[in-house]
């Protein structure tokens, strides 16, 4: 690590430093447009792009993720009917707020259904945290490092929101920053990760 960002730490010395030693399978739930990747390979981190997953329903941030650490621009809709487009994307939001119907999504041109396809294959997006189950992620390999990142829509509790609190999931008629419980729910059902982060801005 360089100078540049070394730190004192509090455990450091009740705690031996964790040596990562290969690279990193990075789950990170509430991607944005990857903060928790940036940061890490910040930190010299390498990220292991084939087993690492994000879980991102907003159109405008998942493409943004792909076009700042994916980076991959290969066509995967070739092929594909608009129905198979529209089964992997959906969950997608374009408000922030609420994932597009099926109506919603069958009027979308077919151009814009082959982006959100292509970027969803390439980031590994699991899209809808409601949707997501603990075998979703993929197994955990005994040899190597698994980081699960997660924040969560802090709407319903910041000062400038209308302060309704979190809860219950909105997965059960609750607000959106609820939704934190399906991350719990994920853990529980996940059973084990190597690390686990949490990070919020409100």
């Amino acid at each position: 690590m360089s100078e540049m960002y070394e730190q004192l730490s509090l455990w450091g010395e009740m705690y031996p430093y964790f040596k990562i030693k290969q690279p990193v399978i990075l789950l990170e739930m509430f991607a944005g447009i990857g903060a928790q990747h940036k940061a890490l390979s910040i930190l010299g981190v390498e990220i292991d792009k084939e087993k690492s997953k994000i879980c991102e329903w907003a159109y405008n941030s998942y493409c943004g993720y792909n076009a700042i650490h994916t980076k991959d621009k290969t066509d995967y809709s070739l092929g594909k009917s608009k129905e198979e487009l529209i089964e992997r994307i959906k969950g997608t939001s374009i408000n922030y707020n609420e994932p597009l119907t099926l109506d919603q999504l069958n009027k979308k041109p077919i151009e814009w259904l082959r982006n959100a396809y292509n970027n969803c294959v390439a980031t590994h997006n699991l899209v809808n945290i409601m949707d997501v189950k603990g075998h979703d992620l993929g197994e955990l390999p005994s040899n190597q490092t698994s980081i699960l990142t997660y924040s969560f829509p802090c709407q319903d509790l910041s000062l400038a929101g209308k302060r309704q609190g979190m809860a219950t999931s909105q997965a059960d008629g609750g607000t959106r920053s609820g939704l934190l419980w399906e991350i719990e729910r994920i853990i529980r059902e996940r059973e084990r990760e190597s690390i686990a982060l949490f990070q919020q801005y409100c």
